[in-house]
């Protein structure tokens, strides 16, 4: 039966206890009464594996739950009949080598479905079987969620030849040996030998077995772990997860890098007559010049959507009315040559834009005229075009807000009119509403705007329908081209009017804007809460970001970066449960940061803070945390802290399976 450590028997072994106290027969898993060959049998190279039961069987998602240590060139295939499950071997098998063959949760009883958890069956082409132990945990990087599923990747660290690189993921190397983790993000293998290692945790988001660099994630071990030279760890069977679990020895924290793609130009549209979209296969694209025929250069205004993003807007400040149909040009952007480095290349572009309003137009008068068959198709093509062509526009516009103008409301310091006729202007704010002080609201335009008179733009105070002007500034953002923020001294739980003139501002395609009015109000102090932190004894070089999340911990409320030691106050929140989490910002960037597995680069550390009895902050008024302990907080905790309640404490007695209450490396030294 020690033999046999995570297979079906020992699952049985538990839950014959558990049958003892009363749980019902339906619930047990089918029991393991034989394996052919033996289990832990050496010296074998077996074409089938067959494992037999005590009642009849099913196989559930075989495909996600069977892997095999090593991988094999020829995945096995698995198949059942009546009480047996039968594993065939098509791949030739490596000399003095310790296989495992892992089923997971794959078989289940016929009746209730009560899967086998942890089933796997091991042999040895060689002598021996290696019986080393590792254990460990993995997390998400990012949000630290645990990871099920993931593979540990045990190599050779002797194939490791390149001084301060990891290439062995890269490479044509196979792993010596490798498990994944259960449902709690935690590990155990038992068949390792005593040699160090370069192990990593990978997340295979298309299970093809290997790594891709920006779609896997990915996590490593800054050194070479030895299973001989670990400190001992303690394993039990979790009767509530049905599989054993283990203290962590290895901590690994996965995350997706950014790939090193080649820079290439993927996309080139033109949503709208003065809009260019250009998207890149690689962010933070460097653009040496963008020519179209017949725009100045000082006409050609630039939107990058976001800071190191691979997406950039252009637009054209011409009248929409006067430009062509179709735009010819080039953009010139650096991108690498034949020998890999970055060199200037030149795309020529041709732009064309279907005016929706035209098209619809020329098709309505098709259909009103007999056409041929083939007019008739070539009008349907064109009306589909257009249709797609006002869907596409429609879609960039979903987020904008039409304000009506309210003539009543309009001031007295308009712009003098001209021959432009005014328009309502499509804007959308962004930020909290009501107005929460401290974050100012912002306007989000569906143009960019020419022209600003910023001193006609006016703030009033209303009090019992008295309009009092106070100080405000209108400024352009330093990052997107059409947003602009109302910066102001807002009053506690005040109330205020937003007055734009008629013609104060201008858009790239000449229209002005009618008069705008629009009510502001500010949260009361009493509506809102704060949170007041004090982080202790943090690395001399670091600073800390703290984001207020939802209860759940999915949606940021509140993000607040370079925080060092000290007290911080963190205030005008909603009132409700919310969740803290850190981030080590080790290079004082303000953000986090990704690892990168090539240098060696492990990412930022995150931390959730957890009170005593609640992972959650209650907040009602003013709360004020105990002092956080930042190095106590980011240092990984033991397996046993993740759990609902205490592990149990080692039976007395220990005849079955004795080695695997207390294990120290040289124990399982061949």
């Amino acid at each position: 039966m020690a033999a046999l450590f995570f297979s079906g028997l020992f699952m049985r072994c538990a839950n014959v206890t558990a049958t003892m106290e009363g749980g019902p027969r339906d619930s047990l898993p089918p029991r393991v009464v034989r394996m052919i060959p033996a289990y832990n049998a050496t010296g074998i190279r077996p074409r089938r594996v067959t494992i037999e039961f005590d009642e009849m069987i099913q196989l559930k998602e075989m495909n996600n739950e069977f892997f095999t240590s090593p991988f094999m060139e020829v995945k096995p295939t698995v198949s059942f009949k009546r009480k047996s499950a039968l594993v065939e071997i098509e791949s030739r098998l490596d000399d003095n080598t310790t296989y495992v063959l892992n089923l997971g949760s794959g078989v289940v009883d016929n009746n209730e479905g009560n899967p086998v958890h942890g089933l796997k069956y091991a042999f040895s082409t060689g002598d021996h079987i290696d019986s080393m132990y590792m254990s460990g945990f993995v997390n998400d990087a990012m949000s630290a969620d645990t990871m099920k599923g993931a593979y540990i990747l045990f190599y050779d660290a002797a194939l490791d030849t390149l001084p301060g690189q990891d290439s062995l993921l890269f490479d044509t190397h196979r792993a010596a040996a490798l498990t994944r983790t259960l449902t709690d993000g935690g590990f155990v293998f038992p068949n390792l030998k005593p040699i160090d290692y370069r192990v990593y945790a990978l997340v295979d988001a298309n299970n093809n077995q290997m790594y891709d660099p920006g779609t896997d994630a990915v996590g490593f071990l800054d050194s070479v772990q030895n299973p001989a030279n670990l400190p001992s760890f303690r394993m039990w069977y979790d009767s509530t997860r049905m599989h054993m679990v283990a203290q962590p020895q290895t901590f690994f924290r996965t995350f997706v890098e950014t790939a090193q793609r080649p820079q290439n130009l993927t996309a080139k549209q033109r949503p709208a007559a003065g809009q260019l979209y250009f998207q890149f296969a690689a962010p933070d694209p460097r653009i040496e010049r963008l020519t179209i025929v017949g725009i100045p250069p000082d006409k050609i205004l630039t939107e990058y959507l976001r800071s190191g993003g691979d997406s950039i807007y252009y637009w054209l400040d011409v009248p929409a009315a006067e430009l062509p149909d179709t735009l010819l040009g080039t953009i010139v952007y650096e991108r690498p040559d034949s020998t890999g480095r970055m060199a200037p290349y030149e795309e020529v572009l041709r732009l064309v834009w279907n005016d929706p309003q035209r098209a619809q137009a020329a098709a309505q008068a098709a259909v009103e005229r007999p056409l041929s068959p083939r007019q008739q198709r070539r009008a349907a093509r064109a009306a589909e075009r257009a249709r797609a062509d006002s869907i596409a526009a429609a879609e960039a516009m979903e987020a904008m807000e039409t304000v009506d103008s309210l003539a009543a409301g309009a001031d007295s310091t308009a712009v003098p009119a001209d021959t432009v006729p005014l328009s309502k202007m499509r804007f959308a704010f962004a930020g909290d509403t009501p107005v929460t002080p401290g974050i100012p609201p912002q306007m989000d335009f569906e143009l960019p705007l020419r022209r600003v008179d910023t001193a006609a733009v006016r703030l009033y105070q209303v009090v019992d329908s008295v309009e009092t002007s106070v100080p405000v500034q209108f400024m352009a953002d330093t990052l997107l081209l059409r947003r602009y923020t109302l910066a102001a001294e807002w009053a506690d739980g005040a109330a205020y009017r937003l007055a734009i003139p008629a013609g104060a501002l201008e858009t790239i395609d000449g229209e002005r804007n009618d008069s705008i009015s629009h009510p502001l109000t500010v949260a009361k102090q009493e509506e809102l809460a704060s949170v007041t932190l004090t982080l202790t004894d943090p690395p001399a070089d670091y600073e800390y970001i703290v984001q207020v999340t939802d209860e759940q911990g999915d949606r940021v409320l509140r993000e607040v970066p370079h925080l060092g030691m000290g007290t911080h106050e963190i205030g005008y929140l909603q009132k409700g449960k919310v969740r803290l989490k850190l981030i080590e910002d080790q290079n004082r960037n303000g953000r986090w940061d990704t690892g990168q597995l090539v240098t060696r680069r492990q990412p930022e550390r995150i931390a959730w803070y957890q009170a005593a009895d609640s992972l959650s902050i209650d907040l009602q008024t003013a709360v004020e945390l105990e002092a956080i302990d930042v190095r106590t907080l980011f240092t990984p905790r033991q397996y046993e802290d993740r759990m609902p309640v205490a592990p149990p404490p080692p039976p007395p007695d220990e005849a079955v399976l004795p080695e695997e209450h207390d294990h120290e490396g040289h124990d399982h030294d061949h």
